[in-house]
């Protein structure tokens, strides 16, 4: 059968705009996934809310929902996916358990890098990936069916 667990080893990514500097993310487990969109549908559907509004008011709201929704989102993956580290400010470490703090006191590179790196591996799959993921199943299940059945029977 093909093998569809979850992998919760960490992958560590040496940082480019920090020599020497690295950080070891995880991947967000899909029930995560599911609480990061949630977030920001929440962010987003509550700027929509409430009294008439002309156009460009709609049209304001909905930018600064898209951005609000931004940031909680971020918060939440630099929170939850950065399991290690070695970045300092001031000597002290950075704390991205808090990271309202953190996008405060490091460099927007270093922040953008961890950024991008935490992009490529929570990347939510589209429709052309989850067909070649069901396309490699059924070439992985069809293989498997035109292997020669041995016998499970011990000979003396």
């Amino acid at each position: 059968m093909p093998e569809v667990g979850y992998d919760r080893t960490p992958v560590r990514k040496e940082l480019s705009t920090v020599p020497g500097g690295y950080v070891e993310l995880r991947r967000l487990p899909y029930n995560e996934i599911l609480k990061r969109r949630e977030l920001a549908t929440r962010l987003s559907m509550e700027q929509t809310s409430g009294r008439r509004r002309t156009r460009q008011e709609r049209e304001q709201a909905n930018t600064i929902g898209i951005e609000l929704a931004q940031v909680v989102t971020r918060e939440y993956e630099f929170k939850n996916c950065i399991v290690d580290h070695n970045l300092t400010v001031d000597g002290v470490a950075v704390d991205f358990s808090n990271p309202k703090l953190a996008f405060t006191v490091v460099h927007p590179r270093v922040l953008q890098e961890i950024e991008l790196y935490l992009g490529e591996l929570n990347q939510e799959a589209d429709e052309d990936e989850l067909e070649d993921f069901s396309n490699a199943a059924k070439l992985s299940i069809s293989n498997e069916e035109s292997l020669p059945e041995t016998s499970t029977e011990m000979t003396s």
